[in-house]
């Protein structure tokens, strides 16, 4: 990977913005720091990134002049399934001039293929909602592109990552219900492929359980062979049969609808919480994830690295969390916020 921007900056001497006037040939630049500049550049081996060229040079002047980033997928579920984000941060990246288009990453045939494809179409950077297999990982062409991950994977990914923050969703969540005097607190988490996820959960309801000895174990929803929502259903009332929590915290309202269906009445018999604002605003309290922070985070996050030249893997990835808030008015009969 060749030198960047900063780090000709830094052997020069000289400011971001001073050596980038100067290996632009700008009038605003003295002849001392274009010579120093230069040097250091011919030290270094680097070579001016052509998209971030064009992204200096660029003028608002419509959609036809918005640099496009690619919001990659493995699965097609996930392109649907991450819609309001998708959409928040597609609002954020063309309010900063540039294209967010949705690319299914299996269309674009094996991931040696894909980096190059995706080059030619004038991508400069990928969004990485999701991503699972560590062939795409270790084959993609990544050193093409700056790269932003907005999901906690279940390894360790070297890109910079932008996410919501879990772990204070599920804490919060157990401090309101033992504020409102509960007791026998229950968590009920569907299984992720992010095996981190997971973790983060049950990380957060440990703390509370080992001062509520009667607040049941949590439930890992793990999906049988067909991912049937009958399944899940079944051992959530299964599990809340057994052990009769006064109050459920759900990562999302799955577990509601389930248990409200097997004739549980709800909040009589169960109050529930949400980590996931829900559209039943009368009947669940729940969390805003505050979509729109975490897209203006994300993109804030993308155009540094372009602006940069920081492209491909990081030696030290960094980590932003958006905390969730609870959503205002958001309550449960049992629960106030």
């Amino acid at each position: 990977m060749s030198a960047t921007l900063r780090q000709v900056a830094h052997a020069a001497g000289l400011s971001l913005a001073t050596v980038s006037r100067a290996l632009a040939g700008s009038p605003r630049c003295s002849v001392d720091a274009r010579s120093r500049a230069q040097a250091a550049a011919e030290r270094l081996g680097y070579r001016p990134d052509p998209g971030v060229a064009a992204l200096a040079r660029r003028r608002h002047g419509g959609p036809g002049n918005r640099y496009p980033l690619a919001w990659i997928c493995e699965r097609l579920a996930r392109l649907h399934g991450d819609r309001d984000l998708y959409l928040a941060l597609r609002a954020t990246a063309a309010r900063r001039g540039y294209d967010l288009r949705p690319v299914h990453l299996p269309a674009l045939g094996d991931p040696r293929q894909a980096g190059p494809a995706l080059e030619r179409r004038g991508f400069v950077g990928c969004f990485l909602p999701s991503l699972t297999r560590r062939e795409v990982v270790e084959g993609f062409a990544w050193d093409r592109f700056c790269v932003v991950s907005g999901i906690q994977e279940d390894f360790a990914l070297p890109f910079d990552s932008v996410r919501p923050d879990l772990f204070a969703a599920m804490f919060r969540s157990w401090e309101m219900a033992r504020a409102a005097g509960f007791r026998r607190i229950g968590a009920v988490i569907p299984s992720s492929f992010i095996a981190r996820e997971n973790e983060v959960l049950l990380s957060a309801c440990a703390y509370h359980r080992a001062q509520l000895p009667e607040a049941p174990p949590p439930l890992i929803l793990q999906p049988d062979a067909n991912a049937s929502t009958a399944h899940y259903s079944a051992r959530t009332v299964a599990w809340y049969r057994r052990h009769r929590p006064d109050l459920v915290i759900g990562k999302t309202s799955g577990a509601y609808w389930a248990l409200r269906e097997a004739g549980v009445r709800m909040p009589r018999d169960c109050a529930f919480l949400s980590l996931n604002q829900t559209e039943q605003r009368s009947l669940v309290a729940g969390f805003d994830w505050q979509r729109e922070v975490l897209a203006d985070a994300m993109m804030a996050r993308m155009h540094t690295l372009i602006s940069q030249g920081l492209r491909g893997h990081r030696p030290v990835p960094g980590s932003w969390l958006i905390e969730p808030r609870w959503r205002a008015g958001a309550s449960c009969p049992q629960l106030a916020g």
